[in-house]
C-alpha cells in the first residue's frame, strides 16, 4: 500500500540527509496530489526527532523537465490550447480547396478540429520513422501529413511538453553540472508517463544515480465490494458510509471518493456530498462553458448570428445578474413582460423588429396612460414605457457592440472588444467579491482565455462572431476549475489521481464493465493496429492495461478499500455486469475463483459483500442516513401514520381530500374567506365576458381574475395569422368605417344599402389596420398571408352586403358603432335574489329600426359553441348554461342607452369562416329576463359563497386545450375531469350545478333520492 511506500521513501530522504540535514533532494511524483501528500508526511520529520525538513523538491517529471529547459527555449512560449486549435483551423482552411480532400465535408465542424487536435498530440510521441506510411488509409495518412505541417507552422515561436522533455534530455547528459542544485533524485510511484518523459528519465538516470520507490508486492483488492440498484443509489449509499465513518471520528482529509467517469458520478458526489453538510475538494463537476455567467456571455454573443430570438435573449439575461450599459441592473422580469406584449419573438433584425415593435408599444402604452382615470392604471402604463425604452436601449446598443465585434479585422482586436463587453454587462474584477467561489475562478477563466484570444493573430484572421464562438465553446468545454482546497475535506477526483494518496478509507465508484474499462471504440484518425504496431501510441489492449494499474494504484491507496458498482441503469431500463477489473476482489471476497460476471449474483452472501437492494431499503436500513431528507423519509417509513412533519402532514391531507367526494379547500372551497367579490352589492361593476368565465370554470375564474394569473404565451415567430388577428382586422376595420361615417354625417337611412364609395372607404380602412398589424408582426410569412388576405377582404366586403339585406328587410339605419356602458357611462343593471349586478362592456354595432333597437356582437369565428342559444330543434338555452351572457345584458345596454325605442334585440354576427353570414338573435322579453335573472344571481353567488372548483371540459384537447388551469399544456385531463365528477357530488353545490351543469345536477338529485329510499 502507498503508505508502506511513503515510509519507504521517508527513509530514503533521512539516508540523503543523514550527514548534511541541508543536503538537497528531489522527489520525482506522479502528479500535484502526491507531492502534497509527501509534503505533509515529511513535515512531520524523518524519524530522527527532527519536525521539519529543508532543501526538499517535490516535483513532476514535466515541472522538473521545464525548470531545465524553458530558458533555453527562450523566446518561444508555452503552446496555448487556443493557438493549437487555431493553428490546425487554419491550416485546414489552405486545404479546404483541394481535390477530393479527405476532410472536404468536415473541415469547417469544430469535431474535426478537436479529433485533430488529440491525435496531434499523440502523434507529437512519435517518431516519425516509426510511422509504416506506406500502409496508412487515406484519412491516417492526411492526419499525418497535418500534423507535420501544423508542426511547422507552431515550432518558431511556441513549446510544447515534448520540447521539454527533448530539450531537457541531453542537457543532463551532456552537462551533468546542471543537476547538482537537485541532489539526491528519487522516483516515487511513477505511473504510466508518455514516451518522451520516459526517455528524459533514463537520461537523468544516466546522468545520476535515481533511487525508485514504487510498489512492492501483489496488487491488492479491495477490502469489500458494495452494489446498488443504479449510480444515483450507489452515491447515496458511499454518501452515508462517508458521514458514518467521520461521525466516528475520522478525519475528512483522511477519506476520498474515487470515479471511474466523470458522468454520473461528479455531479451527483458533488450534491449528494453537499446535501449531507461534508466539505469536500477535486475535479470541479461542471465545465466552465456550463456555469451560468460563462454560459449567459456565449448566448449573447450568439443572439446576432441567429437574428436576437427573445427567448435566448431572456435565458442569457435570467441565468446571471447582467447590467445595462449605463451600470444599471437589467430590469428581466420587466422587460420580459414588454417583450411579450409587444408580441417580439426575435428571428429578425433587430431595427425591422425589435425597435419597431418595442416603438409600437410604447405608442399604445402612452395612449393607455393618456386615457387612464385611475391612477394605479396610469402607473402600469408608464412602468411598461420605462421597461420598454430601456430594452429598446439596451437591444440597439448590444446590436452595435456585437456588430463591431463581428466585423473585428484582428484577433487583438476581438480580445479587445470582448474584454470590455463583458465588463459592461458583468462588470469587472472587483465586482465579483460576493460570488461564489467556483463562479470567480469561471470568470476569471473567461477573462484570461479572452485576453488570449489575441495570440491567435499569428496564425488566422477571425471570421466573424460564430468563429469567436466556435473557439470561446472549445476551451471553456474544456475548462474544468477546481472545487476546494486539497486536505479540507474528502478528496473526490478520477481513479487515476489516486497514484500516491495515503489515506485511510477510500470508495471506488462505477466499477461496472460498461464504465470500467468499458468498450475501447476505434479512432477514426489513428486506427487500433497503427496503435498496436508504433511506439509511443497507446493501442485499446494497452488502454486496458494501464487502467488496471491505475485501479491497483487506487485499491493501494488506503487501508481500507470499497469498490462499488450499479447493478443497472433505471433511466435506460438495462443491467450492467461487474467489470472485470473488480472481478479479482469479488471472488476473493466470495471464495470462489472461477466466479463470472455473469453469474455474479449466484454467489454465496457474504459480510464483505453488501447488497443495497434498492433507494427505500437503503433509507430504512442504513446505519446512518446522510442528510435532513434522508432522516425524515427514514421516519416517513417508519412510523407512516404517527409521522407529523408539518410538510408531510399537508401533503397527505391534501391528498386525502382531493381523493374524496367532499368540497374541500384543497378543490377550490373557499367559503368563509373574506375579501371575495359580492359582485350583487349595486357597487361593483363586472363584464358579461367574466361572469361567462365562471360558469365556464369557476377554477380559472379564481385564478385569472381574483388571483391575477395568466398563462404564459410564448410570442413566436408567426408562421400563419392567428383567429384572434383575423377578427380584429374585422372588428377595427368597422369600428373606424362606421364612427367616420357618423362623424360626417353620411350613415344611411332605414334600409338604404352602403354605397359603393362607402365600399371603397371600408376597404382604405382595412389597408390602414392590415399595415398596423404587419409592422407589428401578427400577419405571419408574407407567402401565407398572401393566401389569406383575399379572403378575409372579400369577407369585409361581403358583411356590407349582408348588412345591407338584413337592414333592408327589418328596416334598420346604424347608428353606432360601438355600444359602451358601465365605465364612464351608466352600466347595465340586473335584479338577482340578494340585490343588483351591474355590467360593463362594450357592443360592436347598433341599428335602430322603428321602436326596436338592435345590438350586433361581431364573431369571426365557430358558431358551434353558440347555437344552443336559438337552436333549431330543441328546447333554448339562451345563456348556454351561465357561458354566454353577453346578449342578454348588450340589450338591456341598448334600452338603457336609447330611451326613446320600446324593444330590444341582441344578436351574435359571424362574419369569417364556415359560419359566415349567419346571425344568432335573442329578443329581450319576460322569459329570458328571469332566466337571465336566475343565472347571473347564480354565478355571482357562487362568486361570493368561495366555490372555486375546477370544471374541464367533457373532452380532451388533442389540438388545443380548453382550460390551461385545469390542465395546464393539456396534460391530466382525465385525472382532472375524475376529479371534477367526484366534486360534483358536494349537496353545496347543487343551486351552481343547476346553472353550469344540469346534468351533473340531476345526477346528483338522482343519488341523493336513491339515497333516502335506502334508508
Amino acid at each position: 500500500m502507498s503508505g508502506g511506500s511513503l515510509e519507504r521513501l521517508v527513509r530514503v530522504v533521512a539516508e540523503a540527509k543523514r550527514t548534511d540535514p541541508l543536503a538537497p533532494v528531489t522527489i520525482i511524483v506522479p502528479n500535484n496530489l502526491a507531492a502534497r501528500t509527501i509534503g505533509w508526511r515529511l513535515a512531520e520529520g524523518l524519524g530522527d526527532g527532527r519536525r521539519a525538513v529543508a532543501g526538499l523538491r517535490i516535483t513532476t517529471s514535466a515541472r522538473l523537465a521545464e525548470s531545465l529547459a524553458a530558458v533555453r527555449l527562450h523566446p518561444r512560449q508555452p503552446l496555448l490550447p487556443s493557438v493549437l486549435a487555431a493553428a490546425w483551423r487554419s491550416e485546414l482552411e489552405a486545404n479546404a480547396g483541394a481535390h477530393h480532400w479527405e476532410f472536404a465535408e468536415v473541415w469547417d465542424h469544430p469535431s474535426t478540429v478537436s479529433a485533430l487536435v488529440r491525435a496531434y498530440r499523440q502523434l507529437r510521441e512519435v517518431d516519425g520513422g516509426d510511422l509504416p506510411v506506406d500502409r496508412l488509409g487515406p484519412v491516417t495518412a492526411e492526419t499525418v501529413r497535418l500534423a507535420g505541417l501544423v508542426r511547422e507552422r507552431l515550432a518558431p515561436d511556441w513549446y510544447d511538453q515534448q520540447d521539454l522533455y527533448a530539450t531537457a534530455s541531453p542537457l543532463v547528459t551532456g552537462s551533468p553540472g546542471v543537476l547538482a542544485e537537485y541532489g539526491r533524485v528519487v522516483t516515487y510511484l511513477l505511473g504510466d508517463e508518455p514516451r518522451s518523459a520516459l526517455a528524459f528519465l533514463d537520461a537523468l538516470s544516466a546522468a545520476t544515480p535515481v533511487a525508485d520507490v514504487s510498489e512492492q508486492g501483489e496488487p491488492r483488492l479491495a477490502g469489500r465490494v458494495l452494489h446498488a440498484s443504479d449510480s444515483d443509489d450507489e452515491v447515496r449509499t458511499v454518501v452515508r458510509e462517508v458521514v458514518a465513518a467521520l461521525s466516528g471520528g475520522q478525519r475528512a482529509r483522511r477519506l476520498a471518493v474515487l470515479y471511474t467517469r466523470p458522468d454520473p458520478y461528479v455531479r451527483t458526489l458533488h450534491a449528494h456530498l453537499a446535501a449531507a453538510g461534508v466539505e469536500f475538494n477535486g475535479r470541479g463537476g461542471i465545465p466552465v462553458a456550463e456555469m451560468a455567467g460563462a454560459r449567459a456571455f456565449l448566448d449573447l454573443l450568439d443572439l446576432h448570428g441567429r437574428q436576437y430570438p427573445r427567448a435566448q435573449l431572456f435565458h442569457a439575461l435570467s441565468a446571471w445578474p447582467v447590467r445595462q450599459f449605463d451600470g444599471e441592473p437589467v430590469r428581466t422580469v420587466g422587460w420580459e413582460r414588454v417583450s411579450r406584449d409587444a408580441n417580439i419573438a426575435g428571428t429578425e433584425p433587430v431595427d425591422a423588429g425589435w425597435v419597431l415593435r418595442l416603438d409600437d408599444l410604447i405608442a399604445q402604452q402612452r395612449e393607455e396612460a393618456a386615457r387612464a382615470t385611475k391612477d394605479r392604471h396610469r402607473h402600469a402604463a408608464e412602468r411598461r414605457i420605462g421597461h420598454a425604452e430601456q430594452l429598446r436601449a439596451f437591444i440597439v446598443t448590444l446590436d452595435e457592440r456585437l456588430r463591431e465585434l463581428d466585423a473585428a479585422p484582428t484577433w487583438e482586436d476581438v480580445s479587445e472588444r470582448c474584454l470590455s463587453l463583458l465588463a459592461e454587462l458583468f462588470g469587472d474584477v472587483d465586482d465579483i467579491r460576493r460570488w461564489e467561489l467556483e463562479q470567480k475562478r469561471a470568470f476569471v477563466t473567461l477573462r484570461s482565455i479572452l485576453a488570449e484570444l489575441r495570440s491567435l493573430d499569428a496564425y488566422r484572421r477571425p471570421t466573424g462572431i460564430a468563429d469567436l464562438v466556435d473557439v470561446l465553446t472549445a476551451q471553456l468545454e474544456a475548462a474544468v476549475p477546481r472545487t476546494g482546497k486539497f486536505g479540507r475535506g474528502v478528496f473526490v477526483g478520477p481513479v487515476a489521481q489516486a497514484r500516491g494518496l495515503d489515506l485511510d478509507q477510500v470508495w471506488v465508484v462505477g466499477l461496472s464493465e460498461d464504465m470500467y474499462p468499458g468498450r475501447q471504440t476505434e479512432d477514426g484518425m489513428l486506427p487500433d493496429w497503427l496503435r498496436a504496431e508504433t511506439d509511443g501510441l497507446i493501442s485499446a489492449r494497452e488502454q486496458v492495461e494501464r487502467l488496471t494499474r491505475d485501479l491497483e494504484a487506487a485499491f493501494a491507496s488506503a487501508a481500507h478499500i470499497t469498490a462499488s458498482f450499479p447493478r443497472g441503469d433505471l433511466r435506460a431500463s438495462t443491467e450492467k455486469l461487474p467489470s472485470r477489473l473488480l472481478l479479482p476482489s469479488l471472488r476473493h471476497l466470495v471464495g470462489n475463483p472461477a466466479l463470472s460476471a455473469t453469474a455474479w449474483h449466484t454467489a454465496p452472501a457474504v459480510d464483505d459483500v453488501v447488497d443495497c437492494p434498492s433507494f427505500a431499503g437503503g433509507i430504512r436500513t442504513a446505519g446512518a442516513p446522510s442528510s435532513d431528507q434522508e432522516w425524515a423519509m427514514r421516519r416517513v417509513l417508519d412510523v407512516r401514520e404517527g409521522f407529523e412533519e408539518p410538510a408531510f402532514r399537508a401533503a397527505r391531507d391534501l391528498q386525502r381530500h382531493r381523493s374524496g367526494r367532499e368540497f374541500t379547500r384543497f378543490d377550490g372551497n373557499l367559503a368563509g374567506v373574506g375579501g371575495l367579490p359580492r359582485f350583487a352589492d349595486g357597487e361593483r361593476r363586472i363584464s358579461p365576458t367574466a361572469l361567462e368565465s365562471y360558469g365556464i370554470c369557476p377554477f380559472a375564474y379564481f385564478v385569472k381574475r381574483l388571483l391575477y394569473v395568466e398563462p404564459v404565451e410564448e410570442p413566436s415567430a408567426t408562421e400563419q395569422v392567428s383567429p384572434l388577428t383575423v377578427g380584429n382586422v374585422f372588428h377595427y376595420a368597422m369600428d373606424r368605417f362606421i364612427t367616420a361615417e357618423k362623424a360626417a354625417g353620411t350613415l344611411p337611412g332605414p334600409g338604404v344599402a352602403w354605397s359603393d364609395a362607402q365600399v371603397g372607404r371600408l376597404d382604405a380602412y382595412a389597408d390602414e389596420v392590415i399595415a398596423e398589424f404587419r409592422q407589428r408582426g401578427l400577419l405571419g410569412h408574407p407567402t401565407l398571408w398572401g393566401f389569406a388576405e383575399p379572403g378575409i377582404r372579400a369577407n369585409l366586403r361581403r358583411m356590407l352586403a349582408d348588412d345591407n339585406e338584413w337592414r333592408a328587410r327589418l328596416g334598420a339605419a346604424p347608428v353606432a358603432s360601438e355600444l359602451r356602458f358601465g365605465f364612464d357611462e351608466e352600466p347595465a343593471s340586473v335584479e338577482v335574489d340578494g340585490g343588483i349586478v351591474r355590467f360593463l362592456g362594450s357592443a360592436d354595432k347598433v341599428d335602430i329600426a322603428g321602436d326596436t333597437v338592435y345590438v350586433t356582437d361581431i364573431k369571426s369565428g365557430s358558431a358551434e359553441k353558440f347555437k344552443k342559444i336559438a337552436p333549431g330543434r330543441g328546447k333554448p338555452n339562451p345563456t348556454v348554461d351561465g357561458t354566454k351572457l353577453q346578449l342578454p345584458v348588450y340589450a338591456r345596454a341598448a334600452l338603457q342607452a336609447y330611451p326613446e325605442v320600446s324593444g330590444a334585440e341582441a344578436q351574435y354576427w359571424f362574419v369569417h369562416g364556415r359560419d359566415v353570414g349567419r346571425r344568432i338573435q335573442l329578443a329581450l322579453t319576460d322569459d329570458l329576463e328571469r332566466t337571465f335573472s336566475h343565472a347571473v344571481g347564480t354565478l355571482v353567488d357562487g362568486i361570493a359563497r368561495g366555490h372555486f372548483f375546477k370544471k374541464p371540459s367533457k373532452d380532451p384537447g388533442y389540438l388545443w386545450v380548453d382550460c390551461e388551469y385545469c390542465t395546464p399544456g393539456g396534460a391530466g385531463h382525465e385525472t382532472a375531469r375524475n376529479g371534477y365528477l367526484a366534486k360534483r357530488a358536494a349537496p353545496e353545490l347543487l343551486g351552481l350545478l343547476d346553472v353550469i351543469d344540469p346534468d351533473g345536477a340531476d345526477e346528483l338529485r338522482a343519488r341523493v333520492a336513491d339515497e333516502e329510499a335506502e334508508q
